[in-house]
């Protein structure tokens, strides 16, 4: 078994004494740090048990303090709907409180692995066939905006990334352009907001404009009040109408 398995692969492992369950809830072991995989398999055969090691974390707290959004309990124990892990790979709105947090990774999060003492000097490349493309696990985030479900398919359908599908990818390569402040994607956003179908995106487009845009205009105004008219998405009209809260604050300021 591997990941979907019955049983608990973390708790199983430190069990069996391959190292103990961190302060972040993942198995750290005395060779690899947390950078291993886990999987199990289940037999009759009578095997010595091992003796399963006790928390070696000691005073240190490193990954809760470095946690941004500060998912992890303190016990090893993980607030997963705040981990940002979680908000990546979930359909819908992300809540905006997590928007910046993410700042420009589309996918996952390893910061309380990163900053763990246990994984310092540990970054072995034993299997060559699993070390990363760049272009596919860091790709250029326009691209990604308008990228067509054939062409996703064979460009990221082999990573672990997509199996989601390219929906939250998509949702969430505009807030990074938004937190990276890249406002040559203004006209790709605008475009989007105009012409895609689905309510995510074009609620999260609008939220992006908001926060790139320096000089706004009373076209402008004019354009995301007219998109906010036709919007029939509640969640998504929400979106344009904090978007028009913003936008006219500038306008007034300026």
């Amino acid at each position: 078994m591997v990941d979907t398995g019955e049983l608990s692969d973390v708790a199983v492992a430190q069990r069996a004494g391959l190292g103990f369950i961190g302060l972040n809830g993942l198995l750290i072991t005395p060779e690899f740090g947390s950078y291993v995989y886990l999987g199990e398999i289940i037999t009759n055969i009578p095997f010595e048990p091992d003796v399963p090691m006790s928390n070696q974390c000691g005073s240190c707290t490193r990954c809760i303090d470095y946690c941004p959004p500060s998912a992890l309990m303190g016990d090893g124990r993980l607030n997963a709907k705040r981990c940002l892990s979680y908000q990546t790979q979930t359909k819908g709105f992300m809540p905006e409180e997590y928007r910046p947090k993410i700042r420009s990774v589309i996918y996952g999060c390893d910061i309380c692995q990163q900053v763990c003492p246990f994984n310092k000097g540990k970054d072995f490349h034993f299997h060559p066939d699993m070390e990363p493309d760049p272009e596919s696990v860091m790709p250029e985030l326009q691209p990604l905006l308008t990228i067509g479900n054939k062409e996703f398919k064979v460009k990221f359908g082999h990573l672990a990334g997509s199996w989601r599908g390219k929906k939250p990818l998509q949702r969430n390569a505009i807030i990074a352009l938004a937190n990276v402040k890249d406002r040559s994607a203004v006209p790709q956003l605008l475009q989007l907001i105009d012409t895609d179908p689905r309510p995510v995106i074009r609620g999260t487009a609008a939220w992006a404009i908001a926060q790139l845009t320096r000089d706004v205009t009373p076209e402008l105004i004019t354009f995301m009040q007219q998109a906010e008219a036709q919007e029939i998405d509640p969640e998504a009209q929400g979106e344009f109408q904090n978007a028009l809260l913003k936008l006219n604050e500038q306008l007034s300021e300026n």
